[in-house]
């Protein structure tokens, strides 16, 4: 409703919010109540209102600015900030804290209505009445907001230079079930308590940096057992549309809490002569794998090289036999392969850095969940989201793609997460980015099913989107593989080197490219090529595919998409 009209030079009001606020003043100068269109938020979403003055903090108080549950009356735990880089933007800012586990508590309960209001000398009724947002001239707020808004139980993404994912190390004395400060006098604890919070780029290098960090913390001895908690995610280690699963590093288990991709290296030495026996070795050298070595040498020329690796499950161990010939005075081969227990692999790389560090660890591998009692030792964080997602893309890392998948469900609050509950999430946030996502079929992270359905269209609709997000387009973009320079492009485009930057992406029988070009007039081109049931060979169909990016970057002609 129209209330007064104001001195429209210098009066403070309402000028937008992130709330689908209407504008405080109309076209003639008359103040406006302020309602919002949107009703549901976040437990850990920020509510913005932008004014029409910059805002002076000292006149934000919990009075002039209120945020309560209407069914207790109660004020949710949060803060004032004004955006550094606009002064009329004001931010209520929803508290994160973590309890002795680690788990993580918003300032705003789920399922729950919240009233936002902010008081305006033109309100009407107790809106009207002080105190009132000022301006850094003095100037109170004219127009009132008054807005109701429910959560639901879903967790606004991270901005891509946060650290989301973390470990949380615990210890609980498991005899008495009494809690202890810690470890004692001799820096020892019975049981160190590991619990995964889905980090996907999790490697041998950040455990030894988290064991290096408990031993600063006086940590010297585990009596009883390392145990990991990887409950962050169900058990389902493998999609089920994948069908039959290699040993191959591409084809890694997901979990919780896993190292390395859940994979290994695996360098085999042949002999200098025919019948010498054949070395091999894994890294990270861990207790929980133990090689079965059937490799022999070879004359050369005589026969074919070949390698095979098999993983069997042991008690407490799994074995890895590899089998096949190596030609005599040949040079090492190294491969990457994947483990079948990821969790109790976590375990025994994490034992080792302990061990490096001078912690002594009496057993590993067990697993469990975290007692209520633990007394928490460290929270780990690791890499930044945007870190991880560049290995991801760089590389097309499998694991880390269906990492990010549930931890997405995770982020959600669907825990254990699932594949399903994860590409549910990504959809959602698809739709809300713009991308139409009735026509695509989505059933894992990284592309690996051949289930999934997306056409180059939509994929060029999303790179479009993608590139122009102020939020995080510039990490996306940098994420991708870059012609003849780095990721899986290192070796391609010789001839259009730095001009194209795209994600790679195979199957038997199929393949991708997907990205950006630069022409020759200095446009940025975005193109997509999807090629299914080819005949002969990849490297060929690979050279057709970078031909067609390379016209590209001689066009300039044309429309743009």
């Amino acid at each position: 409703d129209s209330l007064s009209k104001v001195d429209g030079g210098g009066a403070m009001y309402i000028d937008t919010c992130s709330l689908g606020c209407n504008r405080g003043i109309d076209a003639d100068g008359d103040i406006l109540d302020v309602t919002c269109q949107v009703t549901a938020i976040s437990r850990n979403q920020e509510v913005a209102v932008v004014f029409s003055s910059a805002v002076d903090m000292a006149k934000v108080t919990s009075q002039s600015f209120r945020v309560i549950d209407t069914a207790t009356g109660g004020v949710p735990t949060g803060t004032f900030v004004r955006d550094p880089a606009n002064d009329h933007r004001l931010i209520y800012r929803p508290s994160l804290t973590f309890d002795s586990l680690g788990n993580p508590i918003y300032g705003f309960d789920p399922d729950t209505t919240y009233q936002v209001r902010i008081k305006g000398e033109q309100g009407t009724g107790v809106m009207a009445l002080g105190p009132f947002i000022e301006s850094i001239g003095g100037r109170a707020n004219q127009s009132a907001l008054d807005c109701s808004v429910r959560t639901d139980t879903s967790i606004v993404d991270q901005v891509p230079g946060a650290p989301v994912f973390s470990a949380v190390v615990d210890t609980v004395d498991p005899n008495s079930g009494a809690i202890i400060p810690g470890q004692d006098a001799e820096g020892a604890v019975d049981t160190l308590y590991v619990r995964g919070g889905g980090d996907p780029a999790l490697t041998s290098e950040e455990l030894w940096r988290l064991a290096a960090d408990l031993r600063r913390g006086g940590l010297r001895k585990v009596r009883e057992a390392l145990v990991v908690d990887a409950s962050l995610f169900d058990d389902e280690r493998w999609h089920p549309s994948w069908g039959p699963v290699s040993a191959r590093a591409y084809h890694a288990p997901i979990a919780g809490l896993t190292v390395n991709y859940a994979a290994f290296a695996a360098r085999v030495v042949p002999g200098a002569r025919p019948g010498d026996a054949v070395e091999v070795t894994l890294d990270p050298a861990v207790d929980g794998l133990r090689v079965v070595n059937r490799v022999r040498t070879v004359q050369r020329g005589a026969e074919h090289e070949k390698l095979d690796f098999e993983r069997r499950r042991a008690e407490g161990f799994e074995e890895v036999l590899v089998s096949g010939m190596l030609r005599a005075g040949g040079e090492p081969v190294t491969l990457y392969r994947s483990v079948l227990d990821p969790v109790a692999y976590a375990a025994s790389v994490l034992r080792l850095q302990l061990e490096a560090n001078g912690v002594e660890v009496a057993s590993a591998g067990g697993r469990g969940t975290i007692p209520e009692d633990a007394v928490a030792l460290l929270r780990f964080e690791g890499r930044p989201l945007g870190e991880v997602v560049r290995l991801f893309m760089k590389y097309s890392n499998n694991a880390i793609g269906e990492g990010l998948v549930k931890a997405l469900a995770a982020r959600a609050g669907k825990v254990p997460a699932t594949w399903p509950a994860g590409i549910a999430a990504v959809r959602d946030e698809l739709a809300r980015l713009g991308v139409g996502v009735e026509p695509i079929t989505l059933v894992d992270g990284s592309g690996l099913s051949y289930a999934n359905r997306v056409s180059p269209r939509v994929l060029v609709e999303a790179l479009r989107l993608a590139a122009g997000a102020f939020r995080f387009g510039p990490e996306f973009v940098s994420s991708l593989p870059i012609a003849a320079a780095d990721g899986t492009l290192e070796e391609r485009f010789e001839g259009s080197a730095g001009a194209v930057r795209a994600k790679t992406g195979n199957l038997t029988r199929v393949t991708a490219l997907s990205g950006y070009v630069r022409r020759a007039d200095g446009r940025t081109a975005i193109f997509s090529l999807l090629v299914n049931g080819y005949r002969g060979e990849a490297e060929e169909v690979w050279r057709g595919v970078d031909g067609f990016a390379e016209e590209l970057t001689t066009t300039v002609e044309g429309p743009l998409p």
